[in-house]
């Protein structure tokens, strides 16, 4: 099994065939008896045996994973730990519900600090705002232009696994250069660009 570690909350697992079956990590076919039990206690040892071997640990987390079988009979798998609704520093919709997390951890403080995520072509920062905008993402966000490179980004105070369907995660600290150094053609871009 060949795990790479894209963040601290982010892997990609690549299976090959024997493991699959030594995990008994097979599809799940509806209606097939105890299938779904096989699955979860295969998908278990694997985060087990992930855990052991890299110290990622999803234990007690939720956890989104999304897999790919190949025609070979390998799989790959990414799986993204989701905040913990228990540890504050959330994020508000629009009507003040939190989406995940909590009220921050001490009343009145701020996030300096943005996450900030690259796309390699405006329509995918289109794409991505309009997701989170029919999510009910309502938090503080901006985008910027690359423009010698064609290549967008958007800053924004906290992550939601939904950003990494169209764009990749920047290094922590980078806010601050992406400010210096490209242009703010959107602020608030969740809401402007996700009317597009």
């Amino acid at each position: 099994m060949e795990c790479i570690r894209i963040s601290d909350s982010k892997i990609k697992l690549t299976l090959g065939p024997d493991e699959v079956e030594k995990y008994d990590f097979e599809p799940v076919k509806n209606g097939e008896e105890g299938a779904r039990d096989s699955f979860l206690s295969g998908f278990r040892r694997i985060l087990r045996d992930v855990r052991r071997d890299t110290g990622f640990d999803a234990g007690g987390k939720r956890v989104l994973v999304r897999y790919f079988y190949g025609r070979d009979g390998g799989c790959e798998m990414y799986i993204t730990k989701l905040r913990d609704v228990s540890r504050g520093d959330g994020v508000k919709n629009l009507n003040g519900a939190y989406l995940w997390g909590g009220p921050p951890s001490r009343p009145g403080a701020e996030q300096t600090e943005k996450w900030v995520f690259r796309f390699s072509d405006l329509s995918s920062l289109v794409r991505c705002c309009r997701i989170l905008r029919r999510l009910g993402f309502s938090t503080p966000s901006e985008a910027y232009a690359d423009r010698r490179r064609s290549v967008f980004y958007l800053a924004l105070p906290g992550e939601h696994p939904a950003i990494t369907e169209f764009g990749v995660p920047c290094r922590k600290g980078s806010y601050y250069f992406v400010l210096e150094h490209f242009e703010r053609f959107s602020s608030d871009a969740v809401e402007r660009l996700g009317r597009l």
